[in-house]
């Protein structure tokens, strides 16, 4: 059992950062966000198609998603933070391979553009494959770590010590993304990306095995930490 893991799952807008930030706080645990890292590894790629530099590598995101599917790359994050993410790709028809870093604003992070090319990004195995490392190298260095996404524990760390899995009314998900991404976006692009998220192929969005289910709508944050964090303790 991965001891040094609580896992929280849902869908976006739930709520599960902001959640999964204060309960690691209250823990003294280490705090990821799997979806972050994911919109940041989608900017970095459409980042890597504007430079001149890396054309002869990534020219076109449609062309990189085929390669990817095609698995010419191989993808490795070496470095991530709130606010930056280093990654080495490595072409593996001529072997060759750089390494990219690129830093960020919340503004570009959660803009609508990057939201529904990161749906599409994540269904990719070799950015599956890739964030599951780096999370799983992380974690072994760690005594206890709170990881948010959308596949963490049902499929990333499926032994984890105790796994929540967070919903809320789509209203009032929608309401907390436009307030994140300057009001761009709302209702209709969080129904898009919900539904991406539950049926693509790689991991897609479910409850997993045994988690403990929080629906975030009345109960203010500070309560539903406070009864995750005696659940927790209690186990």
């Amino acid at each position: 059992m991965s001891s040094n893991v609580i896992s929280i799952d849902g869908p976006s807008g739930s709520g599960k950062t902001s959640i999964g930030k204060m309960l690691s706080g209250r823990l003294n645990a280490d705090f990821l966000s799997s979806g972050l890292i994911y919109r940041m590894i989608t900017i970095n790629i459409s980042e890597i198609s504007k430079d001149d530099k890396y054309k002869q590598y990534i020219s076109d995101l449609s062309i990189f998603y085929k390669d990817c599917l095609e698995n010419r790359f191989n993808i490795e994050i070496v470095n991530f933070s709130d606010s930056l993410i280093s990654i080495i790709y490595t072409d593996n028809k001529t072997e060759k391979a750089f390494t990219y870093e690129a830093k960020f604003n919340d503004q570009q992070v959660y803009s609508v553009d990057v939201s529904i090319l990161t749906s599409k990004f994540s269904q990719l195995a070799i950015l599956r494959s890739a964030v599951s490392k780096y999370l799983n190298d992380y974690v072994d260095e760690k005594n206890l770590t709170v990881i948010e996404g959308r596949d963490i524990g049902s499929v990333v760390f499926k032994d984890a010590v105790m796994k929540i899995y967070i919903d809320s009314p789509i209203e009032l998900r929608a309401k907390r993304r436009l307030s994140q991404s300057s009001n761009e976006e709302g209702i209709d692009n969080i129904a898009e990306r919900d539904q991406m998220d539950k049926t693509r192929d790689n991991s897609p969005l479910i409850v997993p095995d045994g988690a403990f289910i929080v629906v975030n709508e009345n109960q203010t944050i500070e309560e539903i930490v406070e009864l995750l964090e005696k659940e927790y303790i209690n186990l």
